[in-house]
């Protein structure tokens, strides 16, 4: 626990604030929050939530400057980092709980989804993932790039990784991105030379990308048991 006012929570609810969203609940080392009408009309509701989502990035960095000085020393000190899960869908917000304790929360869909994919960047090394639903209602405002078809439950569903703001992407990311989904095209027309060369460009430009080399895995795996 950081023996100051500041804590990581502190920073984490200011871009959420900021872009009309509302806290639902903190979780042990996560929070949860949400977006909708009434607090913001339902063609924003998606935009804002990745605007509030990259953010936290921002606020993690700030973290890190002023660690020292809140903790008291500069040696030792601890890693913080931050996984994302965004979904769009239908969930149920009101009080739960008995007539003594009651407690406002949001349930449904959305939420499994979310919490979902969170856990998710641990596999694909990403920061922040998105369903299709938020990232079409968010496309003119932000830069993504398709990751994977995943299935939960009896659904398949398209998943984005979130990188910037439209039009503030670097342009090296750029360059991997749209290789990465010319791979993604080749590869689900079973065209595996061409998708190894597309993905192959992709560690030229990012050598750690995780999602590239759980590609070239799956294609070494088929192409080896042809």
């Amino acid at each position: 626990m950081l023996n100051s006012s500041i804590s990581i929570f502190t920073l984490a609810a200011e871009p959420i604030a900021r872009y009309n969203g509302v806290i639902d609940c903190f979780i042990g080392d996560a929070m949860r929050s949400f977006w909708s009408e009434p607090f913001v009309s339902a063609s924003e509701h998606a935009k804002f939530a990745c605007f509030a989502a990259l953010e936290q990035f921002v606020q993690l960095e700030r973290l890190h400057r002023i660690m020292p000085d809140l903790m008291g020393f500069r040696k030792g000190l601890p890693d913080f980092d931050i996984r994302i899960g965004l979904a769009t869908s239908e969930a149920i917000a009101g009080n739960i709980g008995s007539e003594q304790f009651k407690s406002y929360t949001v349930m449904g869909d959305a939420v499994e989804l979310a919490e979902h994919l969170e856990g998710l960047n641990k596999k694909y090394g990403t920061k922040i993932l998105l369903t299709e639903d938020t990232q079409q209602l968010a496309q003119d405002a932000i830069e993504t790039r398709e990751i994977d078809l995943i299935v939960v439950g009896d659904r398949q569903l398209k998943i984005y990784e979130l990188l910037s703001r439209k039009g503030e992407i670097d342009i090296e990311l750029e360059y991997l991105r749209d290789r990465f989904e010319l791979g993604i095209t080749a590869y689900h027309h079973q065209d595996f030379a061409q998708a190894r060369a597309y993905f192959e460009t992709c560690l030229l430009v990012k050598s750690d990308d995780r999602p590239t080399q759980i590609y070239l895995e799956i294609i070494n795996q088929q192409t080896s048991n042809n």
